[in-house]
C-alpha cells in the first residue's frame, strides 16, 4: 500500500479505501483518484492476500454452496442462480459436493467440506442431514440457509424449500385425467425406500385413488441407469402406460429407451418428468416436468444469508414455494388424441 500510495501521489488510507472498494462509502475520493489508484496498483502487479485480509477483517467474502451433484443440470442452474446473485456483491463463490463426503454417516465431516473460513453457507436438500445431526451443526460459526425440494425443516435454522409435493400431484391428476391408469413412480432404490417426499406423494395420491402402487426402482437417479435399467423391468413387468420420474435426468433416460424399443411416447406411454430443466424442452416430443422456480429460490435464499451475515439475531426465516407443472407433448396426447 504504501508503494501504491507514494506512486499514486496519495495517502495509505486512500488505497487502502480504494482497494477495499469502499472508496464511495468513504464519500470523499474521487473517481479520478480512484481510478488512478487501482491503475497503479495493477502496474505494480498488486494481488489482494485473502488470507491477510480475512484475518484482518473477520470476513473472508466467500460463500458456500453445497450440494449432492455437481454434474447434473438441475443442479448446475441452481448454480448458475447463485453465482449471478453474487456478482452485484463483494462475495465470491465456492462450490462443494456433499455425496462424496459421507456426510450422513459422519456428520463432523460437514466441517471439512468446505477448508477456507467461510461468510455463510448455502445447503441444497441438505436439511434432513442438517436436521438429524443438528447438535454437529449449531455451533458451526458461518450462518446457513437451507434451500430445495425436502418437507424437512430445522428448527432456528433459515430455510427456504419447494413443495414438490404440490407437482406430484399436479402430475399424477393430469396423468389420470388423460387416461393413464397404470402409472408407476421410477426412482432411485434409496429415493423411495426412504420415503422421500416425492415418493411419498406419489404413495398418497394412489391410495386416495385405489390406484395400485408401481415403482421402476433404479440404481442411480441418472439419465444412464434409467436408461438401461428400464429394459430389464419391462420384460418383468410389463410397461405402464404413464411414469412419473424423481427427475429430469431419469424422464431423458427412460425417454431414450423408450424410443429404442420401439415404444411410442406418449401415444403408448405418458412421460412426466420434475426439475424443469431446459433440456426436456429439446427433443423431439418435449417432455412434460414439473418445474422447480429455482431462480426464486436462489435469489431468496441469497437474501436471507446476507440479512444473517449482517445480522446475527435478525428474525427466522423460512419460505415454502410451489412447484409448477409445465404440460409438453409427452404427456398431451397419450393414447394418440387429445385429452
Amino acid at each position: 500500500m504504501s508503494q501504491i500510495a507514494e506512486a499514486a501521489g496519495v495517502s495509505k488510507a486512500t488505497v487502502s479505501f480504494v482497494l477495499n472498494g469502499r472508496e464511495r462509502a468513504n464519500g470523499s475520493i474521487s473517481d479520478d483518484t480512484s481510478q488512478r489508484v487501482q491503475r497503479v496498483a495493477r502496474e505494480l502487479g498488486y494481488r489482494p492476500n485473502r488470507s491477510a485480509r480475512a484475518l484482518a477483517t473477520g470476513r473472508s467474502n466467500l460463500i458456500g454452496l453445497c450440494m449432492w451433484n455437481l454434474a447434473a443440470a438441475h443442479y448446475a442452474d441452481v448454480t448458475r442462480h447463485v453465482e449471478s446473485n453474487l456478482q452485484t456483491s463483494a462475495f465470491h463463490l465456492l462450490v462443494s459436493c456433499l455425496k462424496s463426503k459421507r456426510l450422513e454417516s459422519d456428520p463432523q465431516l460437514f466441517q471439512a467440506v468446505f477448508p477456507w473460513p467461510l461468510d455463510g453457507v448455502l445447503a441444497l436438500e441438505a436439511a434432513n442431514v442438517l436436521s438429524t445431526h443438528w447438535e454437529n451443526f449449531h455451533n458451526w460459526p458461518a450462518p446457513i440457509v437451507s434451500m430445495g425440494g425436502t418437507h424437512f425443516r430445522v428448527e432456528n435454522l433459515d430455510h427456504v424449500g419447494i413443495d414438490l409435493a404440490a407437482g406430484v400431484r399436479q402430475a399424477l391428476s393430469h396423468l389420470m385425467s388423460v387416461g393413464c391408469r397404470r402409472i408407476a413412480f421410477a426412482a432411485h432404490t434409496n429415493s423411495i425406500t426412504k420415503k422421500e417426499l416425492r415418493a411419498v406423494a406419489y404413495g398418497e395420491v394412489m391410495q386416495k385413488h385405489r390406484v395400485p402402487m408401481e415403482y421402476i426402482s433404479l440404481s442411480a437417479n441418472t439419465r444412464a441407469a434409467a436408461r438401461t435399467e428400464l429394459k430389464s423391468y419391462l420384460d418383468e413387468h410389463g410397461c405402464p402406460d404413464g411414469i412419473l420420474c424423481f427427475n429430469d435426468e431419469i424422464a431423458l433416460g427412460i425417454y431414450r429407451a423408450l424410443c429404442k424399443l420401439g415404444i411410442k411416447v406418449p401415444q403408448q406411454v405418458a412421460i412426466v418428468g420434475c426439475d424443469g430443466i431446459e433440456d426436456t424442452e429439446y427433443l423431439e416430443c418435449p417432455i412434460t416436468t414439473i418445474v422447480q422456480p429455482v431462480e426464486e429460490m436462489c435469489h431468496l435464499a441469497w437474501g436471507i444469508l446476507q440479512e444473517r451475515i449482517r445480522n446475527p439475531k435478525a428474525k427466522l426465516t423460512q419460505k415454502v414455494l410451489l412447484s409448477q407443472l409445465a404440460i409438453r407433448d409427452s404427456s398431451l396426447y397419450f393414447g394418440g388424441k387429445t385429452k
